[in-house]
This record gives structure tokens, C-alpha cells and sequence, in this order.
């Protein structure tokens, strides 16, 4: 206790040091922190209220080559939940936006179709009412019962504990509540937070529509989201082994539908949905980003110790004469040290939140129920004080080791022939600090450039311009002749509309959100090689649908009016699917099966457009028309020369004269949607870029306060150099000399380091090269101008100095 009252005094005396160590140590804890809070909301508590959520899988299909297939047929997940000896039990889910109906309103809502064991199997206990039955999973639209999530509860209905039993209205259909879920559930899906739950059998009601009527017998249709539970004593190594073993025997019992069928398991916080399988790249980067600045931040401050420890000489000389033991003089330091970090840690509280703050306004609207929003709690503040303790060991162990074994006659005599070692270790740090900084600044360099390219990369089409506007007629009981001719009406309305140029419509919005549908496709004449991936992304869109996103089409035509279901089946294929099955050869008239054994006719060749990510390589898709091939949920998109937000009330009213009870689910520029395929390339330059420059300040300010602590050091020696004849430019030359040789050795640690490091950013990396030497040289060049600027200041003042007055104080 007496350290510690001794060290606050010590700090008190001293407020300019101390001011300056806090705000330091802020920024860089505060940072720190922010990191870890986005990890542990993304990553480490992915699936809150889940009960021993390490021991869950995502189990993943793909293919033999490596393609992810993301999802799970129901007859799969039927026969791979039967093997008790690796899993514990197995749930499976689809997510889907309701129509809600409380009295005279409507809103949009999220739920999950889930198996019956959803709730049982993640340890989930009900809060009210119950969980679903087995029964509930015996046949298709039996049981339309809900679970209600904990929030949604409070909010719609005030926590009221009637609730059980009474109806909700979803997609025009009546489901009786039967339970509310614990609070803190969300759901499965990492940064998703649904609001209902229903059995998996109530999926046509909760997404009505599409194309294949026997979902849950079809072993093809892939669309569940599926995990496990580990059984007691297996490890995810183990059930891995076991599954792999398993697809290959249904490699042998299906060939028609699981040929070449491999499974992925991976944990829950490595999942390809949601937010982790979108945000675990960048999410690594910004922690050690933010480890890196946190590195700097204790050079800087052991150097600042380091001076103060010279100051401070003669006092710890004179303890260790009268009796004080080495280890009871270092424990002393090493409390004002920790102290110091503490109260940086306290002065971190409030920047850690603002740049929360700052970060969650990095991700775009999408039509989702993204729920992404790390704050301050307990665990976070822990890590905080721990990261403090941490940083203020690391930073107050060397000044206070060298201070302890200070030569006890010189520090006593007031002599400076003890700072060699110190100069030594100050110029140590500043070169670490030198070499840090360059690293931060290259990568920040690399992820700038990898945004603008990305932002650069032509994705096939043209989405500036265009307003989208989702809509979802299987919500409302439309059939497919119903829902045909409503598109159809639309279309005539929306066209001649002042001020549109282009109008189609179109099942998925390309570098979406969403994702999309895929099927293996059988194309006339073309022998597949062992393990090839035979399955293709596709679209559903309407005549017009080209030319309002101004994806060229290379040979054939558009869809029309004609291609409707009496008329032969017609596709349009991408130049890439027409390249692999049919080189130097025209495409048109040649026949593809799809979904078993539909064939269709390919009536034109589009230009390749991108579909999921702006750095995916190129593959083959196709396109069908939507008179054929119904969907009931479909995206306008309106191609316009002015802002496209002016055509939205307008396109809502259009809609609404066709049926007042349909609104767009969401209306907004095209531009908004496909910002989410560069959402890892700008959150990444932006906390790069943001922590790059933080770097450098650090950098400037550490070799700043070592060259002007160099110049006070040798006073009398330039004043004597002076006194014997030296110029100022001599002065000037020798301080910018030492400065220049500090930064040089810096520079070049710190481009050895980046040379093996910054490949770690090719995941967040597009159209650059990690090792790419504009950037190395100009990220060099830059560190190398602060460090002459920070050298020329003290420099400068030594220049100044009067010989006489400095040989006067010697």
C-alpha cells in the first residue's frame, strides 16, 4: 500500500509526463479493446444463450473439389443425425423474412424454420411455455405452432405471461404461440437475431413458394443450415474423420444426387454463415493491428520512463546506499509503472467506446436482421485491466531493471557515465518502435490500394443507377399464374414511368447479401472429369433484366413475353459455362438439364458478371426466365439517370395500385447492396489507415523525445565542438546523423518484418500484390520524412546552442 500512495505522488509531481503516458496508453488500450469486443460479439459469443456452445460443429457440405455447398438436403440430415456415436444430435434451420399481422398492422419480421430438437439440443430453455414436440416434425404444415424470442416478446406484446396460446397472423396463415425463448437467444446464425421460431415442417408457409415441391424428400435440394453436438468424448478431429468416411459411402449408395459429396466441420465461431464467415478476416487483422499500435504505445512509454529514471538517478542512488534492496527499488518502479497503465486503462473506457461507435457505422444497410453491436461489458473490461497489467509490466520492466543496477558512485556524483546502456536500450525501442510503425503503414498502404481496386474491379454489370425494391408475393397467398400475372402488371406500370430507362426483375441481387440458388446441371455432349463440380449458380429474372443491369449479351437474345411455360424450356448461360462445355464452339441451340431432368434450350450467352465476391475467380452461371420458372419473391430493379431514391415513393405507389396489401419489403440504390462485396476491403483500409497513421504519430513523438533528450545529454560537447570551431551545419549534420542511422535501422527491421508478414492480408486483399514495392518504398519513404522531421527540431535547437553558456552548466 505504501507503493502505492509513493507511486501516486510520483505521478502527481509530474502531471505533463503523466498526462502524456495516459492519453498514450488510452488510445492504444481503448483500441485493444474495441478489437477484442468485435471478436467477442462476432466470434467468441456468435451464438449467445447456446448452452456449452464449444462443443457444437457447423457441418457444412462440399464438394470433393473444395466448392463450399453451404447447406443440407433434409434426407441427408436424416441420415447423418442417426449416427449417435459422433453426434450427440443434429439441428437443422432456414431463415426467411414473415409478414406479421397484429390487428390492422402489418411489419416485416425474421424467423427460423428449425428442426423439433432445435431448442433441446442447444441447451435453450424455455422462458415461458415449451419447446417443440417430436411430433411437430411429422408432416408439412401440421403443426403451425411458434416460439417467440425473449426480446421480441418484451417488445410487441410488454412481457405479458398470457401469451401462451394466443394466435399470431404470419404470411396470412394462424400460428399458436406455445413458448417464449430464454433471453439472449437470437438464434443460430452468427449476428442474426430472429424474432420467431417454427417447426421445420411449417417452411412452406414461413417461405412460400418456389420450384420443388418434395423439399423434404428430394436428396438434391440443398437448404438447411445444419449443426451438431458432439457426443460426449469425440473431438471435432474425430467427427471429422467419421463424416468424411460416411460421404463416401453415400458417394456409393447415391450416386444421382451425393456423388463426390464431402462434408466440412468446422467450429461454431469459424461458421461460413453470418457475420463470422464474413467478418473472421478482418477480424484477425484489426487484433493484431491493435496488438501492434499496443507494442508501440509501451516502447513509447518505456522510453519516457527511461528519461525519467536518468532524472531520477541520484534518488534511487541514494535509497539503494542507505539499504533499499534492488528488488525492493524495482517492485517500486514496476507499481508506478502498472499504476500509470491502470489509469490509461480508466482513460481507455471512454475512447474504446467511442470507436465502437465509430466502427459499427462501417457496415451498409442490407435486408437482414444484422444484430452487430459490441459494447463495454464485464468480460470486455476485464480483458481491458488485463491488457493494462500486461502492457504496464512490459513497459516498466527494462527502465526499472536499469535503474536498479545503476553505478552507485556515478549517480551519486551526478555523472552521465551510466547512460550509455540507457542510450542503448531508448535507441533499441525507438527502432522498434521505427519498424512497428512501417509495418502498420505498409499494410495500411496495401489495404488502401486493395479498396480502390475493388472498388475499380468491373463486376459485370452496372449497378449505379439502378433502385431496387424487394418483393415478396408468397406472403400473400398468390399462386404462380396469380404471382406471373402481378409481375407482369408490374412491369407495364413501372416502364413507362418519367424518368426510367430499364426496368427487370430478378430473383437474386448479384454481390449480395443473400447468397443464391445453385443446381447441378447435365449439358449435352460434355463428359465431366473425375470429382468435377458439376453444379452452377443461377438467377430467376424477367425480360429487360440485361439491360437494366447492362450485362452485354455475347450471342442469342433476351428472354421475352413468348418464353412462358407452353414454349420450350429456355436458358441463358454465362461465357464462362460456354467455354468449359463447349470450346471454340457456339453455345446456341445446345441443350442442359437441370434439377434431374428439365431441359432446356440456350437461347443466348451473357457477358461473366460477378456473384458472390468481387475476388472470385470466374464460373460458369446461367439464367432462366421467370415464366417458366415462378419465383414469388422477387427484387425490381430500375434503371434511372437521376437519384434513384426519387423513384421510390413512386414505385411503392405503383405497386399498391396493383394490391394495397403488398409493400417492398425495402427500397433503396442498388449501390447500397453490392457495397456489402467490399465490406472487407473498407473495413480494413479504414482501421488500418486509422491505426497506420496513429503508428506514425507515436513514431514521430518517440524519436522526437530520444533526439532531444540525445541533444540535452551532449550540450557541453557541442558547445565545446563549437568553442573549437564547429559550424552550425556541423551541429546539424552530426544530430540529423544519429537520427538518420536510428530510422534507417528501424526501416529496415521493419520491411524484413513485412516482407514475412503482410502476406497474412491476402485474405483482405484484392488486385494487390502483398509484397507489392510502390507500396514498401512509398510506406518507407514517408516513416523516413517524419523521422528527419522529428530529428531537425532537436537538431535545430543544438545548432542554437551558445558554447559559452553550455560550458558554464558543465
Amino acid at each position: 500500500m505504501n507503493d502505492l500512495r509513493f507511486a501516486f505522488r510520483q505521478l502527481v509531481k509530474n502531471p505533463g509526463f503523466t498526462a502524456v503516458a495516459v492519453l498514450t496508453l488510452a488510445l492504444g488500450i481503448g483500441a485493444n479493446t474495441t478489437a477484442f469486443s468485435w471478436i467477442q460479439t462476432v466470434l467468441l459469443r456468435s451464438v449467445p444463450g447456446v448452452a456449452e456452445s464449444d462443443r457444437l460443429v457447423v457441418i457444412a457440405p462440399r464438394h470433393v473439389s473444395g466448392n463450399l455447398i453451404d447447406t443440407m438436403s433434409y434426407p441427408d440430415l436424416k441420415d447423418l443425425a442417426a449416427h449417435q456415436e459422433l453426434f450427440a444430435g443434429v439441428v437443422a434451420s432456414q431463415y426467411a423474412p414473415v409478414s406479421l399481422t397484429m390487428g390492422s398492422e402489418t411489419e416485416w419480421t425474421w424467423a427460423q424454420a428449425v428442426t423439433a430438437n432445435f431448442f433441446d439440443l442447444l441447451g435453450v430453455r424455455p422462458a415461458l411455455g415449451r419447446a417443440f414436440l417430436p411430433e411437430e416434425e411429422s408432416a408439412p404444415g401440421g403443426h403451425p405452432v411458434v416460439v417467440l424470442s425473449h426480446a421480441f416478446w418484451q417488445r410487441r406484446f410488454s412481457g405479458d405471461s398470457n401469451i401462451i396460446g394466443r394466435t399470431l397472423t404470419l404470411n396470412r396463415h394462424a400460428f399458436t404461440i406455445v413458448g417464449v425463448a430464454a433471453p439472449g437467444f437470437r438464434g443460430t446464425m452468427g449476428g442474426l437475431a430472429f424474432d420467431l421460431w417454427a417447426p421445420i415442417m411449417m417452411r412452406q408457409q414461413l417461405l412460400p413458394g418456389g420450384w420443388d415441391p418434395d423439399i423434404f424428400q428430394a436428396r438434391n435440394n440443398r437448404w438447411l443450415h445444419t449443426i451438431g453436438r458432439l457426443a460426449p468424448g469425440v473431438s471435432v478431429g474425430q467427427a471429422r474423420t467419421a463424416v468424411e468416411t460416411l460421404a463416401r459411402q453415400w458417394d456409393q449408395e447415391y450416386p444421382a444426387t451425393d456423388r463426390d459429396l464431402r462434408f466440412a466441420l468446422v467450429p461454431m465461431w469459424k461458421s461460413p454463415w453470418g457475420a463470422p464467415g464474413v467478418l473472421l478476416p478482418v477480424l484477425s487483422v484489426m487484433f493484431a493491428v491493435t496488438c501492434l499500435v499496443l507494442l508501440i504505445v509501451a516502447a513509447n512509454i518505456a522510453n519516457l520512463l527511461l528519461v525519467r529514471a536518468m532524472q531520477r538517478e541520484r534518488e534511487i542512488a541514494v535509497r539503494l546506499a542507505v539499504g533499499a534492496s534492488r528488488g525492493r527499488v524495482i517492485r517500486q518502479l514496476l507499481t508506478e509503472s502498472v499504476l500509470l497503465a491502470v489509469l490509461g486503462a480508466a482513460a481507455g473506457v471512454p475512447c474504446a467506446a467511442w470507436l465502437m461507435d465509430l466502427t459499427r457505422g462501417m457496415f451498409p444497410v442490407v435486408f437482414l436482421p444484422v444484430v452487430l453491436d459490441p459494447h463495454l461489458d464485464v468480460r470486455a473490461l476485464v480483458f481491458m485491466l488485463l491488457a493494462a497489467l500486461g502492457v504496464g509490466l512490459l513497459f516498466g520492466l527494462a527502465p526499472a531493471w536499469q535503474s536498479a543496477r545503476s553505478n552507485l558512485c556515478l549517480a551519486l556524483k551526478e555523472g552521465r557515465g551510466a547512460a550509455g546502456g540507457r542510450h542503448r536500450l531508448r535507441s533499441s525501442l525507438v527502432a522498434a518502435e521505427i519498424a512497428l510503425a512501417l509495418l502498420l503503414l505498409i499494410g495500411a498502404g496495401l489495404c488502401l490500394q486493395s479498396f480502390r481496386q475493388a472498388r475499380r474491379v468491373n463486376p459485370g454489370f452496372d449497378p449505379a443507377g439502378v433502385l431496387l425494391a424487394n418483393i415478396r408475393l408468397g406472403v400473400h397467398g398468390y399462386s404462380d399464374q396469380e404471382g406471373k400475372l402481378f409481375y407482369r402488371k408490374l412491369l407495364e406500370r413501372l416502364r413507362p414511368l418519367p424518368g426510367a430507362e430499364a426496368v427487370g426483375l430478378g430473383d437474386y441481387v448479384p454481390l449480395g447479401p443473400e447468397g443464391g440458388s445453385s443446381t447441378r446441371v447435365s449439358p449435352e455432349g460434355y463428359v465431366p472429369q473425375a470429382n468435377e463440380y458439376m453444379s452452377l449458380p443461377f438467377n430467376i429474372v424477367s425480360p429487360g433484366y440485361f439491360d437494366t443491369l447492362r450485362i452485354p449479351l455475347l450471342e442469342g437474345r433476351d428472354f421475352t413475353a413468348r418464353d412462358d411455360a407452353s414454349a420450350p424450356g429456355a436458358i441463358i448461360i454465362n461465357e464462362i459455362a460456354a467455354r468449359r462445355f463447349w470450346p471454340g464452339q457456339s453455345a446456341l441451340g445446345r441443350r442442359i438439364k437441370i434439377f434431374g431432368n428439365r431441359e432446356m434450350n440456350v437461347v443466348g450467352v451473357a457477358k461473366a458478371a460477378k456473384v458472390r465476391w468481387l475476388n472470385e475467380p470466374a464460373s460458369g452461371f446461367f439464367y432462366l426466365p421467370l415464366e417458366q420458372f415462378y419465383s414469388p419473391n422477387m427484387n425490381v430493379h430500375l434503371r434511372t439517370a437521376a437519384n434513384p431514391l426519387a423513384l421510390a415513393d413512386t414505385v411503392r405507389r405503383e405497386v399498391r395500385g396493383l394490391d394495397p396489401a403488398v409493400q417492398p419489403a425495402i427500397t433503396l440504390p442498388m449501390t447500397e447492396v453490392t457495397d456489402f462485396s467490399v465490406l472487407t476491403y473498407r473495413v480494413a483500409a479504414s482501421v488500418l489507415t486509422v491505426l497506420g497513421a496513429t503508428a506514425l504519430l507515436l513514431a514521430l513523438v518517440g524519436i522526437y523525445g530520444v533526439m532531444a533528450f540525445v541533444v540535452n545529454q551532449r550540450t557541453p560537447e557541442i558547445g565545446i565542438r563549437m568553442a573549437l570551431g564547429a559550424a552550425k551545419a556541423d551541429v546539424l549534420q552530426l544530430v540529423l546523423g544519429q537520427g538518420a542511422r536510428l530510422a534507417l535501422t528501424g526501416v529496415a527491421a521493419g520491411l524484413v518484418c513485412a516482407l514475412a508478414l503482410t502476406r497474412l492480408l491476402s485474405s483482405v486483399l484484392v488486385g494487390v500484390n502483398a509484397v507489392d514495392p510502390l507500396t514498401f518504398g512509398g510506406a518507407s519513404l514517408l516513416l523516413g520524412a517524419v523521422a528527419l522531421l522529428a530529428c531537425y527540431l532537436p537538431a535545430r535547437r543544438a545548432a542554437k546552442v551558445d558554447p559559452m553558456e553550455a560550458l558554464r552548466h558543465e
